[in-house]
C-alpha cells in the first residue's frame, strides 16, 4: 500500500503532462483500483521513486527492465524504490515477464490495461521512466530507450541517492 501510495504522489507531481493525471487508474496485480487522491501525503522523504511504464510488446522495454533490476538491486539499501507499471497489458502478459526477469516482491509491478496513463499523460513512447525525488519532485524524466539513457538515468539515480 504505501508504494502505491508514493506512485500517486509522483503521478501528482506530473501535472505538466496532463491537468487528469489526479484521475488515473492504476492497478494491482490482484486488480485493485487506486487513484492519486487521498494517499499523497504519505511519501517517504527518505525515499528515491523510479518508476518505469514499459509494455509487454515494447523489445526495448525488455532490454531496460533487466538493467533497471539491476540498478535497484545494488542502490535499494541507499533508498531507491522501483515500480514498473505495464501499460496496456494484463495479467496474462505481466505475469510471465515477471518470472522471465526475475522480478522479486521488492519491486511494486503495477498495469495500466485501458492505457489511461499512456493517453492523459502523452507519452512519446514506451520506455518512460520518471524519478521522483526525497524532495517530492519530479528530478528527471526519460521518454524511450538508449544504452546512453540508461546510463544518465543511472548517474542521475545515484547523484539524487547522495
Amino acid at each position: 500500500m504505501k508504494s502505491i501510495k508514493i506512485l500517486f504522489l509522483f503521478l501528482v507531481t506530473i501535472k505538466l503532462f496532463s491537468s487528469e493525471v489526479h484521475n488515473l487508474p492504476v492497478y494491482d496485480l490482484q486488480d485493485e483500483r487506486f487513484t492519486i487522491h487521498g494517499i499523497v501525503n504519505n511519501f517517504s522523504s527518505e525515499k528515491l521513486l523510479l518508476i518505469n511504464f514499459t509494455n509487454s510488446n515494447c523489445k526495448p522495454c525488455k532490454i531496460e527492465i533487466p538493467k533497471l533490476l539491476k540498478l535497484h538491486e545494488k542502490l535499494s539499501s541507499q533508498g531507491l524504490v522501483l515500480w514498473i507499471v505495464f501499460v496496456g497489458d494484463n495479467n496474462d502478459t505481466i505475469e510471465p515477464l515477471i518470472k522471465e526477469f526475475g522480478i522479486g516482491s521488492n519491486v511494486k509491478v503495477m498495469k495500466d490495461p485501458l492505457e489511461i496513463s499512456y493517453k492523459r499523460m502523452k507519452f512519446t513512447g514506451v520506455p518512460a521512466n520518471f524519478l521522483i525525488s526525497k524532495n517530492k519532485d519530479l528530478s528527471y524524466t526519460s521518454i524511450g530507450y538508449t544504452d546512453k539513457k540508461q546510463t544518465l538515468l543511472e548517474k542521475k539515480v545515484e547523484e539524487l541517492l547522495k
